[in-house]
């Protein structure tokens, strides 16, 4: 499945972690803390997942980035990945 990045100003420094909206989780049948992997190219890292419930903050068909998933993979802001379930 496809999604487009939304890079957070917000790392953890710890376990990697990625938000998706309620809807996207609902539809891919996923819940808090379910890991998923992104790929962009030939990286790839497998995330825990975590949900966005506001409206504004992620929408569907987005994947809200922390700073270190979108720097250990070089992914730019609006980039197209591709997600899979782990």
């Amino acid at each position: 499945m496809k999604f487009k990045a939304k890079i957070l100003d917000i790392a953890t420094k710890g376990p990697l972690i990625a938000l998706l909206s309620k809807a996207d989780v609902k539809t891919l049948n996923l819940s808090q803390l379910d890991r998923i992997r992104i790929r962009k190219a030939l990286k790839s890292e497998v995330v825990a997942i975590d949900v966005a419930y506001g409206k504004k903050e992620i929408s569907p068909g987005e994947i809200g980035l922390f700073i270190d998933v979108a720097e250990d993979l070089g992914i730019k802001e609006n980039d197209e990945l591709d997600i899979s379930l782990e």
